[in-house]
């Protein structure tokens, strides 16, 4: 049996699409608990035809603030990059859907999560606009670019859309906070988030100053096309032990996950099987014994270099990735395990704005074949007949499934 054992460091750690708006809170309900959530699925412009709500902020125009941003859900496109945006504009403009009537921001690229089910934090500094306002939108927009995620048919960009309801003053006299209490759910999952993200920290490894080698930056590493990794996460709530199986000839992956995943108090389990030839996931939580089925994006490999948004900078034996210079928000660290074919392994990696809440590093890997049975789903997901949507109209995911199991135009989609 090939086994390696992997020695790296990342930030002083030793190795052993869905969007919502957390702050300012966005318009209507906030759902974090989960991936995929419905408050964070809002597809026209400007905020998904959610209404209309007081100002929930106050801020001082010309000034500096922070904003926080969730990627619920990751529908990376490899064939064409995504972003994700911040934009002002007057409600009266904004109620308009005139995209010249937005000041633009900050803006910072998608990246490949690998798994869908992923959630990803980002905190950014923005400047406000030198101007008073006393009704403005805050929108923040995930443009995915992701051909199956077209929802509705002339949002061809694939355009995920959240707002808050602020207001901008030339000088603040009074608190800025101007909404009630959040919900006691809401209010805790942020304070873990925030917690998270002081405790977990990398070095600032910024490459806006540095000349750029074209050698380096031309340079591309692909993954083997069948290998499975051996990782540990920490986080402030504990760890959580990973275990990754990739098989590209099959088309098929698994990530399992046990230990302090979430807030829930006890030591979790959930295992995420892509089958990429129907396209399908089963998210199985292991403890509770419930499994769920969504329908899948596109197969991407697992790629690292510039034809991924990601700059390049070399750190020891290991190569450092990131994903975008200006906000750090997705680091990865890799070992060649054949340099002149150009593979390598990840062997470290965080998500999640300037100061990531969870690093995961990886101590081993394995380049054997991967037994099928390891790509099988579990009973209770077998049962489970009925398929979520993680994004997609429901037309065009029932065509999709149409193909590959005969179904006709039905309200829901139904495995057989």
């Amino acid at each position: 049996m090939l086994k390696y054992t992997l020695a790296c460091l990342l930030g002083g750690v030793s190795v052993s699409a869905h969007v919502c708006l957390l702050e300012p809170r966005q318009r209507g309900e906030l759902g974090l608990s989960v991936s995929g959530d419905h408050s964070c699925y809002r597809r026209t412009p400007y905020c998904g035809d959610v209404a209309v709500e007081s100002p929930s902020v106050e801020w001082k125009a010309n000034s500096r603030v922070r904003v926080s941003v969730q990627q619920n859900f990751n529908h990376w496109n490899s064939e064409k990059q995504g972003f994700i945006d911040l934009a002002v504009a007057e409600l009266k403009e904004a109620e308009t859907n005139d995209e010249d009537k937005w000041r633009k921001l900050t803006s910072w690229q998608d990246f490949p999560a690998w798994e869908m089910h992923t959630q990803t934090n980002f905190t950014v500094s923005v400047d406000v606009p030198n101007f008073a306002c006393d009704h403005c939108i805050l929108r923040v927009r995930y443009v995915s670019y992701n051909p199956l995620e077209v929802d509705p048919e002339d949002n061809t960009d694939a355009i995920f859309y959240n707002c808050a309801d602020i207001r901008i003053v030339k000088e603040l006299e009074r608190p800025s906070k101007l909404r009630g209490p959040r919900q006691e759910s809401e209010t805790a999952e942020a304070g873990t988030e925030e917690r998270e993200s002081q405790t977990l920290t990398l070095p600032s490894l910024s490459l806006q100053d540095e000349p750029i080698d074209p050698i380096i930056y031309s340079r591309v590493c692909t993954s083997p096309p069948v290998f499975s990794l051996n990782c540990t996460e920490r986080n402030t709530l504990g760890e959580v032990t990973h275990q990754i199986y990739w098989d590209e000839k099959a088309l098929k992956t698994r990530w399992d996950k046990q230990g302090a995943i979430s807030t829930t108090a006890g030591t979790e389990s959930i295992s995420l099987i892509n089958d990429y030839t129907k396209p399908i996931e089963y998210v199985n939580l292991l403890k509770e014994g419930v499994c769920e089925v969504s329908e899948n994006n596109k197969y991407y490999p697992m790629k690292f270099g510039h034809t991924e948004g990601m700059f390049h900078r070399g750190r020891g034996g290991s190569d450092l990735w990131i994903a975008d210079h200006r906000y750090e928000h997705a680091k990865w660290m890799t070992q060649y395990v054949d340099e002149k074919a150009n593979l390598c392994i990840p062997t470290a990696w965080s998500h999640g704005g300037h100061t990531p809440s969870r690093v995961v590093t990886c101590d081993s890997y394995s380049l054997d074949p991967i037994p099928a049975s390891v790509f099988e789903p579990a009973p209770e997901c077998v049962q489970e007949k009925t398929v979520k949507f993680s994004g997609c109209r429901p037309e065009q995911a029932r065509s999709t499934w149409m193909k590959f199991y005969g179904q006709g135009p039905t309200e829901s989609i139904i495995v057989q």
